[in-house]
């Protein structure tokens, strides 16, 4: 935004107006910081929740597989943004489980997995490191061949990332270059 202010630093009145416009652009532009802040982690919240809705997260055998149940918020203190994935299911859905659908243990096929220490096998007494493995839910014996890492969150962050300077000049209404 071009915005020119003109000031005799010879007369006070001259001064206190230049400081009045500043102020004012000031808060004007502290606003518009915090509605992208927010509207950035709004639309990454909401692609994320897509995504977790169609995630799958168990290749039962026999019975198939089973939704991810994720809930996505934004939060927002009024200095920082932030987007969870809170649920049980958000870690599977996210960076996956086994070899059946992952790749090799010690490996992960999301960007972040291995650096974030996500790996195959890496969970639950190396089960993962199996073509299938078995646990109990409600008191019934499941089998599983876990699930492939779906990153509904990395691909959101990714996705609303390209869009950033979209979002902006939304937001400023165009004053950005």
């Amino acid at each position: 935004m071009n915005k020119t202010i003109a000031i005799n630093l010879f007369d006070t009145k001259s001064i206190d107006a230049a400081i009045k416009a500043i102020e004012q652009h000031k808060k004007w532009l502290t606003g518009k910081c915090t509605e992208l802040r927010k509207r950035i982690a709004d639309e990454i919240c909401e692609s994320a929740q897509k995504g977790f809705d169609s995630a799958w997260i168990d290749d039962l055998i026999p019975d198939g597989s089973r939704k991810a149940e994720v809930t996505v918020t934004a939060q927002d203190d009024g200095k920082v943004s932030i987007v969870v994935a809170s649920g049980a299911d958000a870690i599977w859905a996210e960076f996956g489980a086994g070899i059946t659908h992952g790749g090799p243990a010690g490996q992960s096929k999301h960007p972040k997995g291995g650096e974030l220490g996500f790996t195959i096998g890496s969970y639950g007494k190396g089960m993962g490191k199996r073509r299938s493995w078995r646990f109990k839910e409600n008191g019934e014996l499941k089998q599983t061949r876990g699930t492939a890492a779906q990153q509904p969150l990395y691909k959101s962050v990714m996705e609303v990332s390209q869009r950033i300077n979209q979002i902006a000049k939304e937001v400023f209404g165009g004053r950005v270059k």
